[in-house]
């Protein structure tokens, strides 16, 4: 039989390892989650769409606001963006001195550090990158009445569509993680 104190130490030993894995549980390590790689091809999927649409929408649009296909596809994919930034506030990161060698390399699963480097990293470009969905989606709203303020509205609201390549940046993001 084992002595007792062996076994207080090793209760200890599982009580901390079922703590730490309490506290990462809601927490995504790129390294082990399974869904992450087809994440990121569905958002690299989404960023193919805008690439390829937007710029067309712009041009040769006839500014109606109409429910039709491409409203939806274009909601979509303004849902997986949005998807997208609340994921990356539970997305653990590496921390350290050498990405490439693994140097000093450790992973960050601290939920206020995870946010304040979203926060202080990506978080702008982001929403900077989705803002324009309001202007497809207020008119629906909130129907204006005056015909000049619907047509700077349209105006605006096409110049601000490519606003949405901004979302590009997002691929150097992509990248990195599959690094």
């Amino acid at each position: 039989s084992t002595p007792r104190p062996l076994q207080r130490q090793d209760t200890q030993t599982r009580v901390r390892m079922a703590l730490r894995r309490q506290k990462h549980r809601c927490l995504i390590d790129p390294r082990r989650a399974r869904f992450l790689p087809y994440w990121d091809v569905v958002t690299t999927l989404a960023l193919a769409f805008t690439i390829l649409v937007t710029p067309a929408e712009v041009a040769f649009s006839d500014d109606q606001q109409e429910l039709d296909v491409l409203w939806w596809m274009n909601r979509v994919v303004d849902a997986i963006f949005v998807g997208d930034m609340l994921l990356q506030f539970v997305v653990m990161y590496p921390e350290g001195t050498d990405h490439q060698l693994g140097d000093g390399l450790h992973w960050v699963s601290d939920r206020r550090k995870i946010a304040m480097h979203y926060l202080t990293s990506w978080f702008v470009i982001d929403l900077f990158s989705i803002a324009p969905v309001t202007f497809d989606v207020l008119p629906l709203i909130s129907p204006s009445t005056s015909a000049l303020n619907d047509y700077f509205m349209l105006r605006a609201a096409r110049i601000l569509r490519l606003i949405k390549l901004v979302r590009l940046a997002r691929t150097s993001r992509i990248l990195k993680r599959w690094q």
